[in-house]
């Protein structure tokens, strides 16, 4: 339990996760304008690339280890 709340203090993990979820919604979405659909779906593409990026970076410099709780490699016996 005291894993999962250092998950929800730490603000780079959240702030991921929020845009995670905007990037799927992004990408999900759905338009009757296919201009507007394909500019929504390059800027979702966009964004979750971002993510990903970005916590690549964060965690070789280990600043989000929280995570490593629902790693199968890291699992405590």
């Amino acid at each position: 339990m005291k894993q999962y709340i250092s998950i929800i203090k730490n603000w780079r993990i959240v702030a991921l996760t929020v845009a995670a979820l905007v990037a799927m919604l992004l990408i999900f979405c759905d338009g009757d304008d296919l201009g507007a659909l394909v500019c929504v779906k390059v800027i979702g593409i966009a964004l979750a690339y971002g993510c990903w990026r970005v916590a690549d970076q964060w965690e070789a410099a280990g600043l989000i280890n929280e995570l490593h709780v629902f790693n199968d490699d890291h699992e405590e016996t």
